[in-house]
């Protein structure tokens, strides 16, 4: 198991950071899995709930069982919602340069 690296989050409304790790949900096969979190990627504001949107489909490392897990969400002290980027089983990973 990788274990989830903390990111940066900026809320574009009063300019807070924001250190998020996501939480890890556990695979059928038993591994501990983390939405993996995108460093580069603006966050999102979250303005009305859409139950599509609210699930990310990720990949267990241990085992290539592909499974919806709950979307990542930061609330600012502001009131804002913010949703981190975050890498899908479908998306490449982030290059490190």
């Amino acid at each position: 198991m990788t274990a989830a690296e903390p990111v940066r989050v900026r809320c574009p409304d009063c300019h807070r950071d924001h250190r998020y790790t996501s939480p890890h949900y556990p695979c059928p096969c038993g591994a501990p899995v983390a939405v993996p979190l995108l460093s580069t990627a603006e966050p999102a504001v979250l303005h009305r709930r859409v139950w599509d949107e609210e699930w990310v489909t990720v990949r267990c490392e241990e085992c290539g069982e592909e499974n919806d897990w709950p979307r990542p969400e930061v609330g600012c002290p502001c009131g804002t919602l913010l949703r981190p980027g975050v890498r899908t089983a479908d998306t490449p990973p982030e290059d490190p340069s």
